[in-house]
């Protein structure tokens, strides 16, 4: 079954070999062109002519991990309702009504009749 994909003996990187582009020179390298293209006043330009992508970039330096103080620990609040004792249809009509929406117009839906030989004529 070889040629088959799966592990192969001699595939892949060998052990201990480390990576061509570090995330630290990578990071050193946008540092780096940041500074030369003026640094906050470029970040100042981005804002005002890309507003999109600077949203993005800031939700970049946003933490991911939020955390409470010992004073004051976060906590996440969940209300369950239960449902309402009404039928289906009674709950459709009511938030029908809350919304100020009309009801639907149900009307039965009859297929064009055929002619006698099966052909229809156009």
């Amino acid at each position: 079954m070889a040629g088959k994909g799966g592990k192969r003996p001699g595939a892949g990187r060998k052990k201990g070999v480390p990576n061509s582009i570090s995330n630290k020179s990578v990071r050193e390298a946008v540092l780096t062109a940041f500074n030369a293209e003026g640094g906050v006043k470029y970040l100042r330009m981005i804002a005002k002519k890309y507003p999109w992508i600077f949203c993005s970039m800031l939700t970049k330096t946003m933490p991911t991990v939020l955390a409470g103080d010992e004073d004051n620990p976060l906590a996440l609040r969940v209300l369950i309702d239960r449902p309402p004792e009404e039928t289906r249809e009674q709950w459709i009509e009511r938030t029908q009504r809350e919304r100020g929406i009309a009801a639907p117009i149900t009307a039965m839906v009859v297929p064009p009749a055929r002619s006698t030989n099966g052909r229809d004529h156009s």
